[in-house]
């Protein structure tokens, strides 16, 4: 008999027979979310059945069920659920955001399962009992007007500007020195939110906007916020000045540009040649959450990043004397032909992927060139497993069984 596996984001086994599990000698659900019924969750205990799921929500049996799933954003606005007898039953893979008018209809749900994040209002903290949440969750004012979750206030947001609460989730930047923040106040505009970057001249005029919880951090002024991963160059001087706070990563790629800067944040990591690391005790100025320093190399050098398998040829290392470096990748498979005594920290940087696959040869030197890797594993063995195995699977976004 076959074993049967079912990959998915989503599976409803509401409806799940008997006769259906009595055909193959295994069943494994792997899931985010599945839905069941307490008859069907008393079947399963007799069957070589294996639920690997975050969440799993049992609604009565014989009840009509209305199930709205959903992946990205989606927000709960509107009047709550006419009681008709019908079960709402509401899975997020992403962000969810509970307006204020839709508290009573989130109420209405039977459940709400989030794999991500909820915004909701204060007043709903621990009151929403229907609601599972794997990730965080944010709480707004009630009645404030949501903004980005790192909201730059310049000149042009002055001029629109209202008598209203404004709330940011994460920080609110105050660096535009065209700012009129004494206009905003007139306005009755006022502002909540974890932190404000604010430039040192508007300090006092901005301060009485903030509410007192907020952690005020002042930059100086002609900083340049950069919401993204950047590269230190000569191009970024001539763009964003000699002042920065980069909310992302920094790879250094100029040495001049470095010893150029005036103040340099990095919220994330910066990574630089070794060599220069020098410079960064001359710098105070220079700060960062985490520091990459790279080893010298000589040679051309090829960097692949963000891929979901990505390979490791003797073709690659041939044509890259400079090495090769492999990160962010869900899956790396060094090929047969890439000698064992190649694999080295001079020749080989992997980190931040999930699984590496060599030969058996290959994994001591695969071990030492690893960083942040799930698992490295004989790929030559995995699959003889596999194969050896009379296995069904699939995969899909959603299943019924």
């Amino acid at each position: 008999m076959k074993d049967l596996v079912i990959n998915t984001a989503f599976c409803d086994m509401r409806s799940t027979r008997e006769e259906t599990l009595k055909k193959y000698a295994s069943v494994t659900v792997n899931a985010a979310e599945v839905l069941m019924t307490p008859s069907v969750q008393t079947m399963l205990a007799d069957h070589n059945v294996r639920l690997n799921a975050a969440y799993v929500i049992s609604v009565p049996d014989g009840v009509k069920v209305q199930v709205e799933n959903y992946s990205g954003t989606h927000s709960i606005s509107g009047e709550a659920f006419p009681e008709d007898g019908t079960l709402h039953v509401l899975f997020i893979s992403g962000l969810l955001t509970v307006e204020h008018s839709g508290i009573e209809k989130a109420k209405s749900y039977y459940a709400i399962v989030v794999s991500g994040m909820v915004e909701l209002p204060r007043s709903l903290i621990g009151s929403l009992t229907n609601l599972q949440v794997s990730g965080s969750v944010e709480a707004y004012p009630d009645g404030a007007l949501r903004l980005k979750n790192t909201a730059q206030i310049d000149r042009l947001f002055a001029l629109r500007a209202k008598e209203e609460l404004y709330f940011a989730g994460k920080r609110l930047v105050f660096l535009d020195d065209k700012l009129d923040a004494a206009a905003l106040q007139a306005k009755g505009a006022r502002f909540e939110s974890p932190k404000a970057l604010v430039a040192e001249s508007l300090t006092e005029s901005v301060l009485p906007l903030l509410d007192e919880q907020c952690d005020v951090e002042i930059l100086p002024d002609g900083t340049r916020f950069i919401k993204d991963d950047a590269v230190l160059d000569g191009l970024f001087l001539r763009r964003n000045g000699k002042k920065a706070y980069v909310l992302g990563d920094v790879s250094v790629e100029d040495k001049e540009s470095l010893e150029a800067m005036e103040y340099l944040h990095v919220h994330g990591e910066l990574e630089l040649p070794e060599k220069w690391a020098d410079i960064l005790a001359d710098k105070p100025e220079i700060t960062y959450d985490s520091l990459r320093l790279q080893k010298e190399r000589s040679g051309k050098m090829l960097r692949v990043e963000d891929k979901l398998k990505a390979m490791l040829t003797r073709q690659m290392l041939e044509e890259y004397p400079g090495g090769v470096i492999l990160e962010d990748c869900a899956k790396i498979e060094v090929a047969e032909d890439v000698p064992a005594e190649w694999i080295t920290v001079e020749r080989v940087v992997i980190r931040d992927c999930a699984k590496v696959c060599g030969s058996a040869e290959q994994l001591p030197n695969l071990y030492l060139v690893c960083e942040d890797v799930a698992k490295i594993t004989d790929g030559q063995a995995d699959q003889e497993d596999e194969d050896g195995k009379d296995v069904s699977v699939i995969n899909a976004a959603s299943y019924t069984l």
